[in-house]
């Protein structure tokens, strides 16, 4: 008990007198300590400072990679990027073993080395090795077949043949039996298959050149393979997706290069369905956004993401890769396994229902839009230009027959400013056409005679110029608007949202229960001439249809030509209500007159309808026009009678072949009010247009 005791005793006194070693001194390690943080802070911002400028120098790098087409620096800038660079590099030593920083240094480093490699002295005492006999005995006897299986196996590939012209690869066999399997399809024969005595694995799938084939006869096993190997490149890429150093632009460059290409990879002979097509896109919209930085509940459109990265779409990318690989393969010659398998029409017995979706029947569904037969695309193919067109004609013409075939905003933009800009010069023009006027008028004996005619002549030749100038470039815009053929896809897109508005319109004017059926009304009494009732008409029922209303019009005047007229040549707003559904309502909305001043801006309908705002933005450069176009449309439907005669006015103008121009004639109280126009300014519109047709 003592010795326990007395143990414990010194087992605490060791404690304690261990403590009071620990507790430090803080009035002499203070000072050194803040030295010591401060000093490590230096280090850390330092380190910081110089990560920052390394991937600064790294992304210069990899923009400049990408910009000249160097993929394999590229490739190798992002795995630094990344992380993932396991490049071994050694450092270079002098003599005496010291690394060696500076790259000039190196060099002259390297340069010394080599000096002293490839001029050192010859040895002092050569050693003398004395010569083979060459009267061996050799065995003259046929070789065995393990001899010439031990010497075939011992042959390199890749060599150079013997004097036979035979070839190592024609004697070796190219696989082994660890890498050899079988996969038998609808085969009778089920006898094992031996290699050098060996029996070789029935397998259900295997993998060759990164595609998977297996008995199914589809792609859904490749897409799932690709989109997984595609899952994994993104992901080790994180680095790179967070940087804030690296722009926007980089960072799609090396999506496309070391993500998208690993999930593309063999997809020219996928046989695309539209579920498959809805995997790969769905991932490529959900990868750009991360790149992005666009999360929930912030929202973009597909279409507006794509035109950011300027990317193309899944389909239209592995229809250009299939293209692109069928026009190589048509190039081999005609024996050749892979060109007679494209071509080959197996006739087999078909089963039962809708044909599969194979390849063949994708690829001959293309070739119905060339109109091409294969003998056509076999010929077309030996022209490497040719085809590169032949391909880029058909995914424009893919690109355009779908509602995704957009037109950039942006090239819209500058399109319609460059056309405001010949206006303005247009208007220069007249300005400077007035001023000449001017000087026509200035009298000779204030001014020198000869200055006043070089005046004259300069300003002459001045507006020839530039008249001439303006017009070809009014034609070459005009032009820039038809490449890849945007001006049918503006034409198409135009033409369906027509449609849409006026079906819309005739729905809201032919309620099923009028009764039911809520108003704006307005009275036709007391109004202006026909230009002026137009202007009316068309803001009532843009007003109607902004608040989902029927327009309906009362107080008819007997003599109110307009309305006589409007009554018995156009169809009615309404085929369904009248006045009388209407009257005496409290919920009636009454339309106010135009000429009268709003004291609320607020209540004023929308210029455009909400749901075609950003359509109309970009496919028209006068959004408000059409839409106002589109009220007047609805309002002047001809009746049968009258459409027939317009008909047959139309009919006589196309058969005579001569440019019609339509010239609004004003009179009336527009004489006085406004200035005077002449004829040579309308005939001016038709000269650039027949001038812009022949181009």
């Amino acid at each position: 008990m003592d010795f326990y005791r007395n143990t414990g005793q010194d087992q605490r006194k060791e404690e304690q007198e261990g403590s009071n070693k620990q507790q430090p001194n803080t009035s002499r390690e203070s000072p050194s300590k803040t030295e010591y943080i401060e000093a490590n802070k230096q280090v850390k911002r330092s380190i910081r400072a110089d990560k920052k400028n390394n991937v600064e120098e790294l992304a210069t790098t990899a923009e400049k990679a990408a910009r000249e087409g160097n993929m394999k620096q590229l490739h190798e800038t992002t795995k630094k990027l990344a992380g993932k660079y396991s490049k071994p590099e050694r450092s270079v030593k002098d003599k005496e073993g010291k690394p060696v920083t500076e790259i000039q240094q190196q060099r002259n480093r390297w340069v010394e080395y080599f000096e002293e490699l490839l001029n050192r002295p010859a040895p002092m005492n050569p050693p003398d090795i004395e010569a083979a006999h060459t009267d061996l005995p050799i065995d003259v006897n046929p070789p065995t077949k393990e001899e010439i299986r031990m010497a075939v196996r011992q042959i390199k590939n890749g060599k150079a043949a013997g004097p036979d012209n035979i070839p190592a690869e024609a004697l070796k066999p190219q696989h082994t039996q660890r890498k050899t399997k079988v996969l038998k399809f609808k085969a009778e024969n089920n006898n094992p298959i031996t290699l050098d005595g060996k029996t070789l694995e029935n397998v259900e799938s295997f993998t060759y050149l990164g595609s998977i084939i297996d008995e199914q006869e589809g792609s859904d096993a490749d897409v799932k393979a690709r989109i997984g190997k595609a899952r994994t490149a993104f992901l080790q890429l994180k680095n790179i997706w967070n940087s804030k150093q690296l722009s926007t632009n980089i960072e799609v460059r090396i999506f496309n290069t070391n993500v998208k290409a690993v999930l593309l990879y063999g997809a020219e002979t996928w046989r695309t369905t539209t579920t498959t097509i809805k995997k790969v896109q769905v991932l490529i919209n959900s990868w750009l956004r991360k790149i992005l930085n666009i999360h929930w509940p912030d929202t973009i459109s597909n279409s507006l993401l794509w035109e950011r990265t300027n990317q193309l779409l899944a389909e239209e990318e592995i229809r250009k890769r299939r293209w692109k690989w069928i026009g190589h393969t048509l190039r081999k010659s005609s024996n050749c396994i892979t060109r007679q398998a494209l071509t080959w029409n197996p006739e087999r017995k078909r089963k039962r229902g809708r044909p599969e979706n194979t390849l063949r029947r994708i690829i001959e569904t293309d070739m119905k839009t060339t109109n091409y037969n294969w003998t056509e695309l076999e010929r077309i193919a030996q022209d490497r230009v040719g085809w590169r067109m032949l391909v880029s004609g058909l995914c424009s013409f893919t690109r355009s027959n779908r509602h995704v075939g957009r037109i950039g905003i942006s090239h819209e933009t500058l399109r319609r400013r460059a056309l405001n800009y010949v206006y303005e010069a247009r208007y220069t023009l007249k300005n400077l056409r007035n001023i000449f006027t001017q000087l026509k008028r200035v009298n000779q004996k204030e001014l020198d005679t000869e200055t006043v005619s070089s005046i004259q002549a300069s300003l002459v030749r001045y507006r020839q110029n530039m008249e001439e100038t303006i017009s070809h470039f009014q034609i070459i815009l005009n032009k820039l608007g038809e490449l890849d053929e945007f001006s049918q896809i503006r034409k198409n897109g135009l033409n369906k949202l027509s449609q849409i508005l006026q079906s819309k319109i005739q729905k809201q004017q032919n309620p099923s229960d009028c009764k039911k059926a809520k108003y704006v009304t307005f009275d036709f009494t007391n109004l202006c001439g026909l230009g002026c009732c137009m202007h009316q008409l068309m803001y009532c029922l843009q007003l109607a249809l902004e608040n989902d209303r029927v327009l309906v019009l009362k107080n008819h005047h007997p003599g109110d030509v307009f309305r006589e007229w409007l009554h018995q040549n156009m169809l009615p707003l309404s085929n369904k209500c009248s006045y009388l559904d209407s009257d005496n309502r409290s919920d009636n909305i009454e339309c106010p007159l135009l000429r009268k001043a709003f004291t609320n801006p607020k209540w004023l309908p929308h210029v455009l309808p909400i749901d075609m705002n950003e359509e109309l933005l970009r496919l028209h450069e006068a959004p408000f026009v059409w839409f106002a176009g589109q009220l007047a449309a609805y309002i002047l439907r001809p009746k049968p009678q009258l459409a027939q005669l317009i008909n047959v006015t139309l009919k006589s103008f196309k058969t005579s072949g001569d440019p019609v121009v339509g010239v609004h004639i004003r009179r009336t109280d527009k004489v006085g009010v406004c200035s005077y126009t002449s004829s040579e300014y309308s005939m001016m519109h038709l000269i650039i247009q027949n001038l812009n047709s022949e181009c």
